[in-house]
């Protein structure tokens, strides 16, 4: 299931095209958290565009690309791939 659609042909795609690549489903350890929208690592919906328009596009309507704080799951992951008590 496709949770985000990235349009490439809207991106300097040399530099960044390391950036983008597809993972078949079961080769990224999300360490049992839902997809995180709302991460410190998402990019915004304009990353790289080179013409304004977006390069990602989620399939429901949300805000995506903050880089304000840790979101709830980032603190969860970070603190299960450390064995860390869930402390925030």
């Amino acid at each position: 299931m496709f949770i985000i659609t990235i349009f490439l042909q809207r991106y300097h795609a040399i530099p960044f095209a390391g950036q983008f690549e597809k993972y078949d489903h079961g080769m990224v350890d999300s360490l049992g958290a839902d997809y995180d929208y709302d991460s410190i690592m998402h990019y915004g919906p304009r990353a790289f565009s080179r013409n304004g328009q977006p390069t990602l596009v989620p399939k429901i309507p949300v805000s995506i690309g903050q880089r304000l704080n840790f979101s709830t799951l980032d603190i969860f992951k970070i603190n299960k791939l450390y064995n860390c008590s869930l402390h925030q």
